[in-house]
C-alpha cells in the first residue's frame, strides 16, 4: 500500500503553495484538495503538472472544493440544477484527466436531508459512470455531517448501486460519528479504495499519525486479509501539527504500518 499526504494539511496555503512544501518534505505521493474556481482551470492544472515532474510526484486523489454544495447539486430532482452540477463535474473529472489522477473524493448529500435514498444512489451512480468515461474512480466518502457516516448507509448504498461503488474511509470522520473505523471499514468491505488518515488524542480528535491512540495496525491488517492494495493518506488540519517535519515523521509511522508484502502499488 502507497502512503501520502495531503495538501489540506497546509489550508489556508494555496493550493500549489501545499504541493511545493510537501515536495520540500520528499513526499512523492499527494492528495490534492483545489479550493476556488481558478484552481479548476488548464493554466493551473499545467502548472501543478510541472511541479509534479520537477519534483518526481504523483496524485492519489483529488478533493473539490464543492463539497459542501452535492446536497444542492445531487439530492435533488430539479433537472436543470443537476444538469449544471454534471457539468461541473466533468469540469473536475477533465482535470483529473489532464493530470492522470485515478480516485475522486465525494462527500455527497447531507443527512436529515428529505430526499429518497434511493434517488441519491442513482444520482451516485451516474456521476460514477461519467467518471469513469475519464479514467477515474468516483468514490464515496463517509462524512459526519453527510448521508453515508454510519454503517447503515453505507451498506445500504453498497446494496443499491449492486456492487458498482467505491469509497473512501476517513478514521476521523468515523470517530465524529461515534463509529469505529474498523467497523467502518468492515462495511465498505472490499469496496474502500483509499484512506484519509490522522491519529486522536483525549484533548484533539485530528493529530498526525503516530501521535495519539488510533489502531492503524488493525485496519492494516483488514486490508492485507482482503488482498486490497490501495493508497493512505495522511490528512490533517493545519492546528493539527506546528512543524512540517511532523507530517513527515507521521508519513513515516504509516509507511512501517501499511507497507506492502508484495503486489504492484497502487496509483
Amino acid at each position: 500500500m502507497k502512503c501520502g499526504v495531503s495538501t489540506a494539511c497546509f489550508y489556508p496555503e494555496e493550493t500549489l503553495q501545499g504541493l511545493s512544501c510537501l515536495s520540500n518534505l520528499g513526499v512523492s505521493c499527494v492528495e490534492v484538495f483545489l479550493n476556488t474556481f481558478c484552481e479548476l482551470s488548464s493554466e493551473y492544472a499545467n502548472r501543478i503538472g510541472l511541479c509534479l515532474r520537477q519534483n518526481n510526484m504523483h496524485i492519489s486523489a483529488l478533493h473539490p472544493f464543492t463539497s459542501g454544495m452535492e446536497t444542492f447539486f445531487f439530492a435533488t430532482d430539479y433537472p436543470t440544477r443537476i444538469e449544471d452540477g454534471y457539468t461541473l463535474y466533468r469540469r473536475y473529472f477533465s482535470f483529473c484527466q489532464m493530470l492522470h489522477i485515478p480516485r475522486f473524493v465525494f462527500h455527497g448529500m447531507h443527512k436529515g436531508i428529505n430526499f429518497p435514498f434511493e434517488r441519491y444512489a442513482e444520482h451516485y451512480l451516474r456521476l460514477r459512470e461519467m467518471a469513469r468515461g475519464f479514467g477515474v474512480d468516483f468514490l464515496q466518502e463517509n462524512v459526519v455531517r453527510c448521508a453515508c457516516c454510519s454503517t447503515n448507509a453505507v451498506t445500504r448504498l453498497r446494496e443499491l448501486t449492486r456492487g458498482d461503488v467505491g469509497f473512501v474511509l476517513d478514521v476521523k470522520q468515523a470517530r465524529r460519528a461515534e463509529v469505529s473505523p474498523l467497523a467502518m471499514l468492515e462495511a465498505m468491505g472490499t469496496n474502500v479504495e483509499h484512506l484519509h488518515l490522522s491519529d486522536f488524542t483525549e484533548t484533539c480528535d485530528c493529530t498526525v499519525p503516530g501521535t495519539g491512540a488510533e489502531n492503524f495496525s488493525a485496519l492494516a491488517e483488514k486490508l492485507r486479509a482482503w488482498n486490497k492494495n490501495i493508497t493512505a493518506i495522511l490528512e490533517v488540519y493545519r492546528t493539527g501539527f506546528t512543524d512540517s517535519p511532523e507530517l513527515s515523521a507521521g508519513l513515516s509511522f504509516l509507511q512501517q504500518i501499511f507497507k506492502q508484502d508484495k503486489g504492484a502499488e497502487p496509483l
